[in-house]
C-alpha cells in the first residue's frame, strides 16, 4: 500500500506540481511529498521529516555506527506495531547532476539492519506539540521492518547517473529498491516522472 501510494504521488501529484512551476527545489519536493503522505496515509501511519536516528540496545555494528545520528529525508512509521515501514532519500536538481552513492549506501545499510531486527529511536526536538509528552521525553522507539520500502527519489538532468538504473555489481543497493526519477525530456518537450528505465553501469576505475 505504501509503495503504491509513493509511486502514485511521484507519477501524478508531483509531476503536476512540477509542470505548474510549484516544484523547483529539493526542499519543495520534501514538503510536497510530506503533504501528500499526510493527506493520503491511513491513520495508523505517521510521516516524519528528518528525524535523527539513534540505535537502542544490543551491540553496535559498523552499520549502526555509520547510520547513528543520520537524518533520512522522509520516514514512514506504523504506530500500532511500532515499526518503520519506509525510509526515503531525496535528491532534486532538475537541471544539474545529482549525487547518489552516499544515499544508496545508507539505504543499503538500513536494510541490512532491518534484517538484524534493529530498533531505532527517532529523535525529534520538540518531540510533540503536547507539553506533557515533551516534558516527559517519551522515547519514540520503532523496529525496522525487513519488508520496509527503501526509496531513492531523484530529479536531475536526463543524462545524470542518478536517474539511471543502478547496476548492483558496481554498488551495494537495497533489494527491491524503489528508485523513482524525474527529468526533462529534451527531444520530446515533456517531463518524465516514473521508475528509472535506462541502465547505468558503473565504470571500473
Amino acid at each position: 500500500m505504501i509503495k503504491e501510494l509513493l509511486e502514485f504521488i511521484w507519477k501524478y501529484n508531483l509531476k503536476e506540481d512540477f509542470l505548474k512551476g510549484k516544484l523547483i527545489y529539493e526542499r519543495q519536493l520534501q514538503a510536497l511529498l510530506y503533504y501528500y503522505l499526510r493527506a493520503n496515509l491511513d491513520a495508523i501511519y505517521n510521516a516524519w521529516i528528518e528525524p535523527t536516528i539513534y540505535f537502542t540496545g544490543g551491540s553496535h555494528s559498523d552499520n549502526t555506527k555509520l547510520l547513528e545520528k543520520t537524518k533520512p529525508d522522509i520516514i514512514i512509521t506504523e504506530d500500532e506495531t511500532r515499526t518503520v515501514q519506509a525510509i526515503i532519500e531525496l535528491k532534486f536538481k532538475p537541471w544539474e547532476e545529482a549525487s547518489w552513492k552516499e544515499d544508496i549506501s545508507k539505504l543499503f545499510s538500513f536494510q541490512e539492519e532491518s534484517e538484524n531486527k534493529s530498533r531505532l529511536l527517532l529523535g525529534w526536538k520538540p518531540i510533540d506539540s503536547n507539553w506533557q509528552k515533551q516534558k516527559n521525553q517519551e522515547e519514540l522507539v520503532y523496529s525496522l521492518n525487513p519488508d520496509a520500502v527503501f526509496g531513492f527519489f531523484v530529479g536531475a538532468r536526463p543524462d545524470a547517473e542518478a536517474v539511471k538504473v543502478i547496476d548492483s555489481q558496481g554498488q551495494k543497493i537495497p533489494k527491491d529498491l524503489l528508485h523513482l526519477v524525474s527529468f526533462i525530456e529534451p527531444h520530446k518537450g515533456g517531463v518524465y516522472f516514473g521508475e528509472a528505465k535506462e541502465k547505468y553501469v558503473q565504470k571500473n576505475t
